[in-house]
């Protein structure tokens, strides 16, 4: 009976000190990871469970009402030029699949902007961010035929993982804030 005693004993003392060690193994790392990224994988995690993933990772704006999908176009292409980020590209993906596959498909029109004081930033930080440069704004209509603005929200990729310095963080609020400014601009179709 004493040998039983002293092996579970035994047991339960190793057992306190593996969670011992598995607790501040935990806090050591957390001291490197960036303050916001529990919050955002708690909402990454939950936005997931209701659909994929991918839709998680995107901010979605619906379109107003009465506003064409041109007409939302214009509106993002005239707030970028406002807030001084450059038009680096843009194409109708609906068309390119048309004229390539002869497939039609549901309204896609990608815009692309850049920011090279940011960028060079991000990839200072990141080669990965790389994949989501220059940032994109789409406007897009789903299966119900209802347009919707979308972009990445910039904030996973800078905040999800070690903390990145104070002044990228302040430069990539300051993309994302643009960008989200320039999303509700093309919702409300404001020129």
């Amino acid at each position: 009976m004493t040998i039983l005693r002293n092996l579970l004993a035994s047991i339960g003392l190793l057992a306190l000190l593996v969670v011992g060690y598995m607790y501040y193994r935990g806090i050591e790392l957390m001291r490197d990871i960036d303050p916001q990224t529990p919050q955002l994988m708690t909402r990454l995690a939950q936005q997931s469970r209701e659909g994929p993933l991918v839709s998680a990772m995107v901010l979605r704006i619906p379109i107003a009402t009465g506003v064409s999908a041109d007409q939302a176009v214009a509106a993002i292409r005239a707030r970028a030029a406002k807030r001084q980020l450059k038009l680096w590209g843009q194409w109708s993906l609906d068309g390119q699949i048309q004229s390539t596959l002869g497939t039609k498909i549901r309204y896609a029109h990608v815009l692309e902007f850049w920011d090279p004081n940011t960028a060079a930033a991000l990839l200072g930080h990141n080669t990965a961010l790389a994949a989501y440069l220059p940032a994109r704004i789409t406007v897009v209509e789903d299966a119900q035929g209802k347009l919707w603005v979308e972009c990445p929200d910039f904030n996973l990729l800078v905040h999800g993982g070690p903390a990145a310095n104070a002044a990228l963080q302040q430069q990539a609020a300051a993309l994302q804030a643009a960008l989200t400014d320039i999303m509700q601009a093309g919702a409300r179709g404001q020129l």
